[in-house]
């Protein structure tokens, strides 16, 4: 039986830097996944607007989309429990940008047959959709979408050959960022001393579950990137969080009530998971890792100041 949970579309912890604009690209992103025959859940909605918001690039006030605009946040990072559609989102991202915005984007993936798994996905949507596949050229060799617009889409492994790709990208996809190699991050997102991004609108997402420090050795820079993120202080960064709040008694025991299913919600945002998914995932889960896979709880790793 479907039992579903009621819903916290808006996440619980939300830090983005200050927009001088009220505009954000939310709906204009949203609409080519439309076009693609793609329903997206509200909680979706919700984090393309907060993630899009603009500002302009000119200092008189000029219509931006005229006189030019950069991104509020040049960075986004979002964490949910699993299996909520953080990948169908990311996707999603990616067909906005790039039909409405052709720009240069690399999807990053943990492994090689990820990345393939996701380009062969994308690929037959766009095919399916006759008005997006007209716009379109498909390169199943090298796992390559390109559009009449000047899109450019790639997927790779998070691999040492893929750094140039990323450094170039306007937007740099990272899925299961809870799994990201530090020195490869630290290429590819900041570059290296003979390449650097530059692309006036660079965009980087990290979407993962949270951290579980013995079963994430390369845990350290999503960890990073929410430590950023929780100041609400890093003027380039946007966080989004659905979690459960780790609470815990002077015993170290958590505070939450994890076999409540209204709890368990607010890390699971997605309508399409219900009741009996959240109790079948306890039973099968060791403590640990319902907490840090279906619940948000990490055992974040600690880092030194840099």
């Amino acid at each position: 039986m479907n039992r579903p949970a009621r819903r916290r579309h808006n996440p619980r912890i939300f830090t983005s830097p200050p927009s001088a604009l009220d505009m954000n690209l939310g709906s204009d992103l949203a609409e080519i996944s439309e076009k693609a025959g793609w329903s997206l859940d509200t909680w979706q909605h919700v984090v393309l607007e907060k993630s899009s918001r603009m500002d302009t690039l000119a200092e008189d006030g000029t219509n931006p989309l005229l006189a030019g605009w950069t991104w509020s946040a040049s960075e986004v990072g979002l964490l949910t429990g699993g299996q909520n559609g953080k990948t169908f989102l990311a996707e999603s991202r990616v067909l906005g940008g790039l039909f409405t915005l052709g720009e240069q984007i690399v999807y990053t993936a943990r492994t090689r047959h990820e990345a393939r798994h996701t380009f062969d996905r994308l690929a037959a949507t766009i095919e399916q959709a006759p008005e997006l596949g007209r716009a379109a050229s498909i390169s199943r060799t090298n796992a390559l979408i390109t559009t009449r617009n000047g899109g450019l889409l790639r997927f790779c492994p998070r691999r040492p050959a893929a750094i140039d790709y990323a450094i170039d990208a306007d937007l740099l996809v990272i899925d299961d960022a809870h799994d990201i190699p530090d020195e490869w991050a630290r290429a590819a997102i900041h570059g290296t001393p003979f390449r650097r991004p530059r692309s006036p609108r660079r965009q980087v997402w990290y979407l993962g579950s949270a951290v579980h420090e013995d079963r994430h050795p390369n845990g350290r820079v999503f960890t990073a990137v929410r430590n950023r993120g929780l100041t609400g202080k890093d003027p380039g960064l946007c966080w989004i969080e659905y979690s459960v709040p780790d609470r815990r008694d002077e015993n170290g025991n958590l505070e939450q009530d994890l076999t409540d299913p209204s709890v368990v919600a607010r890390a699971n945002p997605s309508p399409r998971i219900d009741v009996d998914y959240f109790a079948t995932m306890q039973r099968v889960y060791m403590p640990e890792v319902f907490e840090s896979e279906i619940c948000g709880i990490g055992t974040w790793p600690t880092l030194e100041p840099t």
